[in-house]
This record gives C-alpha cells, sequence and structure tokens, in this order.
C-alpha cells in the first residue's frame, strides 16, 4: 500500500467516471506521463487487501504488533536503538 503518491484512474477507464470515486483500488498498470495514471483499475474493499493477501498487506494494528513481537525476539536490536 503506497500512500503519499497522487494518481489519477485512466481517463480510458469506467471508474475514472464514477462518483464519488473509489477509496480504494487495485491495478495493473502505472502510466507515466506528465501525470501518473491507473490502468487496469478495480474497486475493492480495504478489508479485503488484508484478508485475501495477508502476506502482502498489513492493517496499522497489524504492522505494529509485528515490530514490537521482532523488538522482543532480538534483546540485541533493542539495545542498538537505544
Amino acid at each position: 500500500v503506497m500512500e503519499g503518491l497522487e494518481v489519477r484512474i485512466h481517463p480510458s477507464s469506467c471508474l475514472s467516471r464514477r462518483d464519488p470515486m473509489p477509496d480504494w483500488v487495485v491495478f495493473n498498470e502505472l502510466v507515466l506521463t506528465s501525470k501518473k495514471y491507473l490502468k487496469g483499475v478495480a474497486a475493492v474493499q480495504q478489508q479485503w487487501l488484508t484478508e485475501f493477501a495477508p502476506n502482502m498487506f498489513k492493517t496499522k494494528e497489524q504492522a505494529a504488533l509485528t515490530k514490537r513481537r521482532s523488538q522482543t525476539k532480538d534483546p540485541a536490536r533493542k539495545a542498538r536503538s537505544a
């Protein structure tokens, strides 16, 4: 999941005319012109990403838990960061 990257749905996509625009999408292609366009786009629900591809997507809570677990497993890492 990328945040902060400004992209637009390509004008040839039927989703480009949708109002309101979907909050979450998956896409097949990123077209770089003077603007960044998404092609091969499908609207999805946010929870689908973590439910069906948990090895690729994590919620903020899952990421924080993973970070805490890795820090408790490696005490040397904790000492280095202090």
